[in-house]
């Protein structure tokens, strides 16, 4: 790569290509467009035989976006996505949003007209300096491309600075999207233009342009995120004095070390585990003993969760999706929150957190671990009722599972999706995927799956919790994961991502859709206008598609089966293994709903209450 570039906006691409990679990069997403023409051309180039760098092409704006969301929440490395100008940018929206919440790493290159063809009537032309709001760390615009040294190397300084800020090394926001609008003058392609650019600002510019391991143009390490010693005791000090302490486990991408760190604090306190699906710690070869997942319903009783109130609560990572467990924590304003969160984020939907700790919850942990063996006298004075504490929360956990055991062994029609997560779980390798859309599959996953002793890695995008690109993000995670992979999405969900199907010809994809057919909006069956006007219910909230989901699939060449028994389930799983395929599961939109309420009623018989809350 030492000959000079055909001209200077290739070579302004090809050294901001190359600037990006070097910040840790791996994997591109490309729309097709004639003003992006010299990105295009570079990251091809990059992505060549034996490149450093990893390309998918989507006819669909909004699609490439939500697959780079979810590739590059499985990999953990910033993605970066190249478009148009005019109008393509804005359908990256949707998935910025997302990605500003759920704290996911992009870097969005937006082509653009040089600045003398705006606000003159050029087609394909709008204002795109704003485009994303304030859904980006942060914003800036490159200068054309011209044939100085000086700016060139502001090109690429933008570029490093873009990539750090995407993965949350500078700043106090974390990681999340940041926006580059690339403004190109033609020639677009990479013809050649005589005398465009000296050949030793073309030389000096691309003698790095390749090698592997460059170092990038400017080094940001990760920041530490550790407390000070005094904060550690403080908090150790409360913990050990207090047997009816909680850990929520919640939302958070976190390394495999963190479960055990987890699990190794929680046996130091005596304390449970509420393990919510995304947050790591229901899945996995640590240690599950103080693990509960059936915590929805025991905190829907009113008699059980009145009479179990916590002391001190330590949270990690994001809130839980029932809501049901924030008014459990905010029926005991007594109790001393303490919200653990690497990069600072205010979740707080119960506005009682007592401490805010931005800092990393896996060293946290640890620490605090390694604190209670130095504290162990106090925490021996306690232990009594630290044991009727966790066997209170231990007999919620096993009444649950029991209520779920029958369930599932009934018949499948009347128990809802009950059945259909054990399946899936079973079906999935050690090392695989799980991904849940919002609404009810998200829930679903919570409330019929137990702790298995299984490291799979269950995903949902719960930073703006909408169900926009739902096969899109799955499908992207599923590539980068390398792995097995299952998405159980509903029927909403499936059809308002449907062209994002396409991507399932990108080569390397293991995915199975899990399609729950209710023809309809599930979740919306516990609003009240369900029971009072059925009409104007299904007409303005369940929205039933009625829509043939296997043409759908054809569309796209994705072959598409149906399952309506455990049975079937499997064998369909297991069909058209390493590719993506669709399973069509249906189920009576009533009959989930009501398995839910049964489920909730008979744990809270079982914990003496009279009924569960729906």
């Amino acid at each position: 790569m030492t000959a000079p570039p055909a001209n200077r906006n290739a070579l302004w691409a090809r050294v901001l290509v190359d600037e990006l990679i070097r910040g840790g990069t791996a994997h591109a997403c490309l729309s097709p467009g004639s003003r992006s023409a010299p990105l295009a051309l570079a990251l091809a180039e990059r992505a060549g035989a034996g490149g450093d760098l990893t390309l998918s092409v989507h006819l669909d704006e909004r699609s490439a976006a939500f697959f780079a969301l979810g590739h590059a929440r499985a990999s953990g490395r910033p993605v970066v996505l190249a478009c148009t100008s005019g109008s393509a940018g804005a359908h990256y929206l949707p998935a910025v949003v997302e990605a500003h919440y759920s704290r996911v790493p992009l870097v969005l290159l937006t082509a653009d007209r040089p600045p003398e063809l705006r606000g003159i009537g050029a087609w394909q032309t709008i204002d795109q300096l704003a485009l994303f709001g304030p859904y980006v760390r942060w914003r800036a615009e490159l200068l054309p491309a011209a044939p100085d040294a000086a700016l060139l190397r502001d090109a690429r300084y933008r570029a490093a600075r873009a990539v750090a800020l995407a993965r949350g090394r500078m700043g106090g926001d974390g990681p999340g999207p940041v926006h580059l609008n690339v403004p190109f003058r033609e020639p677009l392609d990479a013809a050649p233009v005589l005398g465009d650019v000296p050949a030793d600002v073309a030389s000096a510019a691309l003698a790095a342009v390749g090698r592997d391991g460059g170092a990038p143009l400017v080094s940001v390490p990760e920041p530490a995120r550790r407390l000070a010693q005094a904060d550690v005791d403080a908090l150790a000090d409360r913990m050990a004095s207090e047997g009816r302490g909680l850990i929520l486990a919640g939302g958070l991408d976190a390394p495999a070390g963190y479960h055990s760190a987890v699990s190794a604090l929680a046996e130091a306190v005596g304390w449970p585990i509420l393990a919510e699906p995304t947050g790591g710690l229901r899945f996995g070869r640590h240690d599950l003993t103080r693990v509960i997942t059936g915590y929805d319903a025991a905190v829907r009783s009113p008699t059980w969760s009145v009479a179990n109130a916590p002391g001190v609560v330590l949270r990690l990572g994001a809130s839980f999706a029932w809501k049901h467990v924030a008014e459990y924590l905010a029926r005991h304003p007594a109790a001393h929150q303490v919200v653990v969160d690497p990069h600072g984020t205010w979740d707080d939907p119960t506005h009682l957190a007592a401490e805010r700790l931005a800092c990393d919850p896996e060293w946290l942990c640890r620490a605090l671990a390694e604190a209670m063996r130095q504290r162990t006298a106090r925490v021996q004075q306690r232990a009594e009722p630290a044991a009727r504490w966790q066997a209170a929360w231990s007999a919620a956990r096993a009444a649950a599972a029991r209520t779920r055991a029958a369930l599932s062994a009934g018949e499948p029609a009347a128990a809802g999706t009950a059945w259909l997560y054990p399946v899936v779980l079973d079906a999935l390798p050690e090392g695989g995927l799980l991904w849940a859309a919002n609404s009810m599959a998200v829930r679903d996953l919570d409330a019929w799956t137990g702790a298995v002793p299984k490291a799979i890695r269950a995903m949902a995008s719960r930073g703006a919790a909408g169900i926009d690109g739902t096969l899109s993000t799955a499908l992207g995670a599923a590539l980068a994961s390398g792995q097995p992979a299952v998405l159980v999405a509903g029927d909403l969900a499936f059809l308002h991502d449907a062209g994002g199907m396409a991507a399932a010809r990108l080569p390397g994809i293991d995915l199975a859709i899990v399609v729950v057919d209710d023809d309809g909006g599930g979740i919306f069956e516990y609003l009240p206008s369900a029971a009072t006007d059925r009409p104007a219910f299904e007409q303005l909230f369940a929205t039933p598609q009625r829509a043939d989901l296997a043409a759908a699939c054809r569309v796209y060449g994705v072959p598409c089966t149906t399952a309506a028994t455990p049975a079937e389930l499997r064998r369909a799983l297991s069909a058209h293994a390493g590719r993506v395929r669709v399973v069509v599961v249906p189920v009576e939109r009533a009959a989930n709903t009501a398995a839910h309420r049964a489920y909730w009623r008979a744990v809270a018989a079982e914990l003496g209450d009279g009924a569960g809350r729906g």
